[in-house]
């Protein structure tokens, strides 16, 4: 019985080695978990993006996943670890461009411009959009688009 709920710290290094061993080995998507555990890793060594390494192998380019990312993010309240991140690139999303685009503003921008439709869709709270906002997003009040 010992053996089965023996439970020992691991040190974060060797999760983010086995978990880049998994990744580097799978063609499966990554799961919202381990990239933001990956996300917070590397930010706990100074780092505001993946290292080539960890960019080659996380496949984050789905639209249901990437959902469940910012719904992890806001659940560890992790947007300044994650902007940048997602600003930084390296990683295939299901979009070209996040960052520094606009939701609840069509009739005021581009459609270049505009955030992506599945994640205007996921914005549908308060929290949502004000996660958004910490991400480096914009909406119709922000001051570019009430000038």
């Amino acid at each position: 019985m010992k053996k089965i709920f023996a439970q020992r710290k691991v040190n974060p290094t060797d999760v983010r080695n086995q978990l880049y061993k998994e990744l580097s080995a799978s063609t499966q998507l990554i799961t919202a978990e381990q990239f933001c555990f990956l996300v917070v890793y590397r930010r706990c060594y100074g780092y505001n993006y993946f290292d080539s390494t960890l960019k080659s192998c996380i496949r984050a380019n789905n639209q249901d996943l990437f959902i469940k990312i910012l719904e992890k993010g806001i659940s560890l309240d992790i947007a300044d670890m994650l902007s940048p991140v997602i600003a930084n690139g390296g990683v295939q999303y299901p979009f070209t461009r996040l960052i520094g685009t606009y939701f609840d503003s069509n009739e005021f921008t581009l459609p270049i411009e505009q955030v992506p439709p599945f994640i205007g869709s996921w914005a549908n709270t308060p929290e949502k959009k004000q996660f958004l906002i910490q991400l480096g997003l914009h909406d119709n009040e922000s001051k570019e688009i009430q000038r």
